[in-house]
């Protein structure tokens, strides 16, 4: 079994005094360092698998980006009750462009299901 040991420093040269304090509450709540380390790289593990799920199906973070957006303008604009009345054929062609933007939100809301 491999292992890899972890050292670091918590110092006012790499983090500020705010982000010091935040760490020491936040290591109370752990029964270890070990174990907060741990939950701070499962952490990073799945992040960054995330990206690695974004190349293999050809999803760009500036399209997922976008795609957000959009969904989030969309969003607010049914929430404050300022949408126009819009006929079902400009919905089609303006807001989902098709099956290959529906494609596309699915993928990224399956990444969001993943967060």
């Amino acid at each position: 079994m491999t292992k890899l040991l972890f050292s670091v420093r918590i110092t006012e040269k790499y983090f500020s005094t705010a982000q010091i304090e935040c760490l020491e509450r936040e290591l109370d709540s752990f029964n270890s360092k070990s174990e907060f380390m741990r939950k701070i790289i499962k952490f990073y593990l799945k992040h960054n698998n995330c990206d690695v799920e974004l190349e293999k199906n050809n999803v760009s973070t500036a399209e997922l980006k976008k795609l957000l957006e959009e969904n989030n303008f969309l969003l607010q604009q049914i929430s404050s009750g300022r949408t126009k009345k819009i006929e079902s054929n400009q919905v089609a062609t303006a807001a989902y462009q098709g099956e290959k933007q529906t494609n596309k939100t699915n993928q990224a809301l399956s990444l969001l299901e993943q967060f």
